[in-house]
């Protein structure tokens, strides 16, 4: 009896993996990078783009920019060939898109790296961004929002290492021209 009651959830599972297969997800992760500032009082960034996975084509994802946070997108880096991009900039009280289309099925293992940059208009930090998954009638199926995380800092050099490396700077060219004389 112990051994029937065991066995069916175990065929409805193999059953189900076989007609189903495995779910597999598209997965986006990005990175936001401070630029050096061109004009006085704009605040480049360029956010740094990963996006993984499986998409059938014609459906894809569209990024969402609100219009009080970001100013003059531009793709720096385009995706792959795989994939078709348009970048719709933001009116005045609208959100920009960058919208993103599989122009063929793309497998589970497919990546893909891009890279948009952008005057940012407020002081606050990067939020997390949202975004749309479609399909391909361009109905919008999915919705959520990615943390755009930002690179470790490189560690700068602390004043007084500076202080000290031009001491010993200092000190080894007076040791040299007493060495000389």
């Amino acid at each position: 009896m112990t051994y029937n009651k065991l066995w069916l959830p175990i065929k409805v599972a193999f059953v189900s993996a076989i007609f189903c297969g495995a779910a597999q997800a598209v997965t986006l992760s990005a990175t936001a990078v401070d630029l050096p500032d061109v004009v006085a009082g704009q605040d480049l960034w360029q956010i740094d783009y990963s996006l993984a996975g499986p998409l059938a084509q014609f459906t894809g994802v569209n990024l969402i920019y609100p219009f009080a946070d970001f100013d003059t997108l531009t793709v720096v880096t385009e995706p792959s060939s795989e994939l078709d991009y348009a970048l719709t900039p933001a009116p005045s009280s609208a959100d920009a898109l960058l919208t993103l289309t599989a122009l063929s099925d793309l497998t589970p293992d497919y990546t893909t790296n891009f890279s948009v940059s952008f005057t940012k208009l407020t002081a606050n930090a990067l939020g997390p961004q949202a975004y749309e998954l479609f399909d391909d009638t361009f109905a919008v199926i999915d919705t959520g929002s990615i943390t755009i995380g930002s690179p470790s800092p490189v560690p700068e050099p602390s004043k007084a290492a500076l202080l000290l490396l031009g001491a010993f700077a200092v000190a080894g060219a007076q040791w040299r021209r007493s060495r000389a004389v």
